[in-house]
């Protein structure tokens, strides 16, 4: 089954809040999100203030009281025992529910003895995108969207809005931006002025789907104010279906955009250098927990962080949509 984002689980709690919804733990007007096999159980909602939580159910009592406090979020330990993540901030609504997403990826599996060390580790990392001002445009951000939407706008060429969609994984923090019923795609947009060299966030980001194969695609973007890409030309160049998608709206909330103004970011200017898609297969260089001298060490390595230069891998002459079949849709 396919995992509903957080974004969508929060509306729905909102709706009604007035009804009980699966738990009320600490105060708290929350919903299960996570039954807790293979890892703890996690919960999100609301508390008594309103503000936005997430919470984790543990089997051992972790350390009590405040264990984090900055850029609107708090992390408190309870003795109940559980963790609570609150947004405590009027505004970063869309980027709180991307990161709990990403909790919810990072806990999957995990043992109980590290449970606490993940959700801080992955606080920590998710820190400077909550301290930024509101709606202060990330030029990274906006580099990396750029790509993620040339490649839809491609597959939407190739494919048509209702097949590319189903595709997209969005912001959503899967571990794959395109994920068909053969393969998937990761997407990386770099500065031409960094050359090929590309920066992978943990084991499992290179790690094959479960059905197909997984190919790398990499675009080469120069910052230039003669640029003749645009996020809101982009943008503007894709059906209304892929306009209306919510998932490009939290996308551009990510970038620090208003969701309803993608123009803000059009003083970033970009020119394309090139694109080029690569294999992930045997020959290509990465670190995953199958490359490791005892692969059940993986979920005790946190933050793992390598660059690999891919000038030297062979692109493959395959059209996207060659690559990657989209699922079944109505």
């Amino acid at each position: 089954m396919d995992r509903v984002s957080t974004a969508v689980i929060f509306r729905e709690v909102a709706l009604v809040r007035a009804q009980e919804l699966g738990s009320q733990q600490a105060n708290l007007h929350v919903r299960r999100v996570v039954e807790g096999e293979g890892g703890p159980e996690i919960f999100v909602g609301y508390d008594a203030e309103g503000r936005r939580v997430l919470y984790v159910e543990m089997p051992l009592v972790p350390n009590c009281g405040v264990l984090w406090r900055s850029s609107g979020l708090i992390v408190e330990g309870h003795d109940t025992p559980a963790l609570i993540v609150r947004h405590d901030s009027d505004r970063g609504e869309a980027q709180f529910a991307l990161l709990c997403d990403q909790l919810r990826e990072d806990l999957e599996g995990s043992p109980a003895e590290s449970v606490e060390s993940v959700v801080l580790t992955t606080i920590q990392e998710w820190a400077t995108l909550f301290g930024r001002e509101a709606h202060e445009i990330s030029p990274e951000g906006v580099l990396g969207l750029l790509g993620e939407l040339l490649t839809l706008r491609e597959l939407v060429g190739a494919l048509g809005a209702s097949a590319a969609l189903a595709m997209w994984t969005g912001p959503d923090r899967m571990r794959h931006d395109f994920v068909g019923s053969t393969g998937a795609l990761e997407v990386k947009t770099l500065a031409a002025e960094d050359g090929l060299k590309v920066t992978f966030h943990g084991l499992r980001q290179l790690v094959e789907p479960k059905k197909g194969g997984l190919h790398l695609v990499v675009h080469q973007l120069e910052r230039t104010p003669q640029g003749e890409l645009t996020l809101s030309g982009v943008i503007a160049d894709l059906p209304q279906v892929v306009r209306n998608d919510e998932r490009l709206r939290l996308a551009l909330a990510m970038a620090g955009c208003e969701p309803d103004a993608p123009e803000q970011a059009d003083r970033l200017r970009f020119s394309h250098r090139s694109s080029r898609v690569l294999a992930v297969d045997a020959e290509f260089p990465r670190i995953s927990p199958d490359t490791l001298s005892r692969p059940e060490w993986a979920d005790s390595l946190m933050a793992v962080r390598y660059t690999v230069d891919v000038s030297a891998v062979p692109p493959v002459n395959t059209a996207l949509e060659n690559l990657i079949e989209a699922h079944d849709v109505d």
